[in-house]
């Protein structure tokens, strides 16, 4: 019976004496591979990418504008567009995805270990002038479609004017002119412009002059 106790306790003590010597664990470790900057500037592009896709339709102004000036099939006896609740719902889930798509790009570049300076500051200002855009539109159909064509509770996430104006001003002053633009991105006119609109809505009339005098 002794000899079952001493042998009990004894495998412990022989684990614990091996388990602490000086090399259990490894002198050495492998290191994490390289971060490739290629990689990432690829991963980011994708993603900026992402949200310029969600300018196109559903996201499209075609059926607030054209379509609703006439360029419809409209309801004989309303005068109204058709499905026109089913058009501003869909606008509003693809400028909410569009904004989700532009704050994940923005976590890729603070986030990036090996990156341009000069070209992740031009990034940002192109995502900022893209969520600008998003939240400009989310608040301008709440704000502008008759109240009986779409529920206010269905459109109750609305980006305040605060943020969207930070966002332009940044776009504003960061972007290129025009002649240093590469194709289908926005330019510094652009952020003038959607900023002197975002004034106009919220009836700061000497803001908007002095947005628009840099057009």
């Amino acid at each position: 019976m002794n000899l079952r106790v001493i042998t009990c306790l004894a495998i412990p003590l022989v684990f614990c004496v091996t388990g602490c010597q000086r090399n259990f664990l490894p002198s050495t470790f492998v290191d994490q591979p390289a971060i490739n900057p290629q990689v990432q500037i690829m991963e980011i592009e994708k993603s900026i990418a992402e949200a310029h896709r969600r300018l196109v339709s559903p996201a499209t102004n075609w059926n607030f504008g054209d379509l609703s000036l006439g360029e419809a099939y409209r309801d004989a006896d309303t005068f109204n567009v058709l499905n026109s609740q089913i058009k501003i719902e869909r606008k509003k889930a693809a400028c909410l995805e569009g904004i989700e798509k532009v704050n994940d790009a923005i976590r890729l570049i603070n986030g990036a270990k090996v990156y341009d300076e000069d070209l992740a500051a031009l990034q940002m200002a192109e995502l900022r002038f893209l969520r600008g855009h998003f939240s400009f539109e989310l608040q301008r159909i709440a704000d502008v479609m008759p109240s009986d064509a779409f529920s206010t509770e269905s459109l109750s996430i609305r980006p305040p004017w605060t943020q969207i104006e930070a966002d332009f001003k940044v776009a504003a002053i960061s972007l290129p002119f025009a002649g240093g633009l590469q194709p289908g991105k926005p330019g510094r006119f652009a952020a003038w412009a959607y900023l002197a609109k975002t004034y106009l809505y919220q009836k700061k009339w000497a803001e908007a002059i002095r947005a628009a005098d840099e057009v």
